[in-house]
């Protein structure tokens, strides 16, 4: 009896199994953020048109019509698979409204985000910054991480677009997530014309008894789709290469100034700034000069973006003085290094606002004066060791030379 009941079950297991085979297939695409089927965009009249011939061909023959829609991860996930339910929707009533087929047979499944497939692409994509950590994630980091409470504390998602700084997550979302986004999958199942001998699935069933999941080949057609770029690539995350910067504190005591820096990568950055002041009456009796010129070099931590987060600096330079106001005067030069620490934030698209604090030790050789009779008399030298704050700053930043703008 039990042998019996095996041999039962094998049969129906391959029945199940076999009673489908993909008869046609198609992809259609969609407008970014919209549910509507538009059949003037793109390829889809003719891809569907094609379809739709399939469909009549094979009319009576007919098991199923399945239409299954996935999404990229940008966005939110409630947002992904309502307008993934949406899009199979309006792909189904499109089917029923343009043949006899009965709608029982259509069946639709919006499968959200299609973490499945990025995977898969990443792996056949060598060119991805930072590859194994990303895969790392994908297979490994679960969708939702909860803390305490049951709250949501981080996600894969989330440890994708903090990985170095986004670079890999910027990367992705130009050249793969334009293969998931703003599509759908339809395809027809026709009833299979023959099925397996039972003396197979009896040889089969007892040498590895087989528990058949719901549609199982539409599974293993849906893994082997090749995605194809649907729609021009969308606006990305800036990526900017160059900052220009000046420092809005030192125009209180006007000096002007201006700070040129440079990301070498998303960790490092070397800048270069410049101030100068230089100010006298005509009878030279008020003396206001000072130009300093100092690179510094920083690196970049706690960062959410590129030219977002908090830095810490190594700066050094040099510049020439002069300063008198109708008494003594000091004339000199002198040589400076130091620590910087400080934060930028964005504000817009291509400007941030950066504020930040350097110490370190300043040495100077200069020369005492006193002005008379619009002459100016040497009185002594002397040299000052000075350590203590060396700079403050509070400047408006113009990031430029974007890497991610589309060529």
């Amino acid at each position: 009896m039990k042998r019996f009941i095996t041999f039962t079950l094998a049969i129906l297991a391959f029945v199940v199994a076999y009673a489908q085979s993909l008869s046609d297939s198609a992809k259609v695409v969609f407008a970014r953020s919209s549910a509507r089927f538009d059949p003037d965009l793109g390829d889809n009249r003719a891809v569907m048109a094609a379809f739709l011939k399939s469909i009549s061909e094979h009319e009576f023959d007919i098991d199923s019509i399945v239409v299954r829609g996935c999404a990229s991860p940008e966005g939110g996930v409630i947002l992904n698979q309502r307008l993934s339910r949406l899009r199979c929707d309006s792909v189904a009533a499109y089917i029923i409204r343009n043949t006899a087929v009965n709608p029982s047979l259509v069946k639709t499944i919006p499968e959200g985000v299609a973490w499945n497939e990025l995977t898969s692409l990443v792996e056949n994509t060598p060119e991805v910054p930072f590859r194994n950590e990303v895969l790392d994630i994908l297979r490994n980091t679960p969708l939702w991480i909860f803390g305490k409470n049951n709250k949501v504390v981080d996600g894969r998602k989330r440890q994708l677009m903090r990985l170095h700084a986004g670079i890999p997550y910027n990367w992705m979302l130009r050249n793969l997530f334009p293969l998931l986004r703003n599509s759908v999958m339809v395809s027809v199942y026709c009833k299979a014309e023959t099925f397996p001998e039972p003396v197979v699935a009896e040889q089969e069933i007892i040498r590895q008894p087989m528990i058949v999941e719901p549609e199982p080949v539409i599974e293993e057609v849906i893994e082997e789709e090749s995605f194809a770029v649907v729609e021009s690539p969308r606006e990305t995350k800036p990526f900017h290469r160059f900052a220009i910067k000046t420092n809005l504190l030192y125009y209180a005591i006007l000096m002007p100034n201006l700070e040129l820096e440079g990301m070498i990568n998303e960790k490092w950055s070397v800048a270069l700034e410049g101030n100068i002041a230089w100010w006298s009456n005509k009878d030279l009796t008020r003396t206001y000069q000072i130009a300093t010129v100092s690179p510094e070099v920083r690196f970049w931590f706690k960062t959410r973006d590129p030219w977002h987060g908090m830095f810490a600096g190594a700066f050094a330079g040099g510049g020439l003085f002069d300063l008198e106001n109708r008494s003594t005067g000091y004339q000199g030069h002198g040589l400076f290094a130091g620590l910087s620490f400080g934060y930028m934030w964005p504000i817009s698209r291509n400007f941030s606002f950066e504020t930040s604090i350097g110490a370190g030790y300043l040495y100077s050789r200069y020369k005492e004066y006193i002005p008379d009779d619009g002459h100016f008399v040497y009185m002594r030298s002397k040299a000052l060791n000075y350590f203590g704050p060396l700079k403050l700053k509070f400047s408006i930043v113009w990031r430029l030379a974007d890497s991610n703008k589309s060529k």
